[in-house]
């Protein structure tokens, strides 16, 4: 699986399932920035349970 594959799976930005894969260990083939990186079911499944930045469902935001 690739990083636009999963992309698409799991309905993200392909930058963000870049990024995921090169900071979590995810293998690749290629070198500098060619690299491919080759998705398996257990990555998949960690991506899934990352957590994610930003504003948390259920807490209040920011007084303006």
């Amino acid at each position: 699986m690739t990083c636009e594959d999963v992309s698409k799976r799991f309905s993200t930005a392909g930058s963000t399932a870049r990024n995921w894969a090169a900071a979590n260990g995810v293998s690749y083939t290629g070198e500098g920035k060619r690299k491919t990186y080759l998705w398996t079911e257990e990555d998949c499944k960690r991506f899934a349970e990352r957590k994610s930045p930003g504003w948390e469902k259920g807490k209040p935001r920011k007084d303006h």
